[in-house]
């Protein structure tokens, strides 16, 4: 995060957590379950893994007052025509669908 100090680091992770994994994941062509054979028989390296070239990022939606007090059951629009667009992928986390709507129902709601 750039600060008026200069970049500072918010959160450094070293596992395949969401949000981060979740764009990463859709640049993989090869089958991941070959990919988890190789790691457990100990020969990833005889498997060529396929990564599209395309890159990739997330960008959450949070609910307001996020990471504190959460203004909740808010109406979600637009993320149909997201997708729509291709490349896109809406990954949902706090939502909940009732009445016909989509609704926030948690922090991170959208990536």
């Amino acid at each position: 995060m750039i600060t008026p100090a200069g970049p500072m680091v918010l959160e450094y992770n070293v596992r395949m957590g969401d949000p981060e994994a979740q764009p990463i994941m859709m640049r993989l062509r090869s089958d991941i379950v070959e990919l988890f054979k190789g790691v457990l028989s100990g020969e990833l390296n005889a498997i060529d893994a396929r990564w599209t070239p395309n890159p990739a990022v997330c960008v959450v939606m949070a609910s307001k007052g996020y990471p504190g007090k959460l203004e909740l059951d808010k109406v979600i629009t637009g993320y149909e025509t997201a997708e729509a667009q291709g490349g896109v992928k809406v990954f949902h986390a706090g939502t909940t669908f009732r009445d016909g709507s989509l609704l926030t129902s948690g922090g991170r709601v959208l990536g």
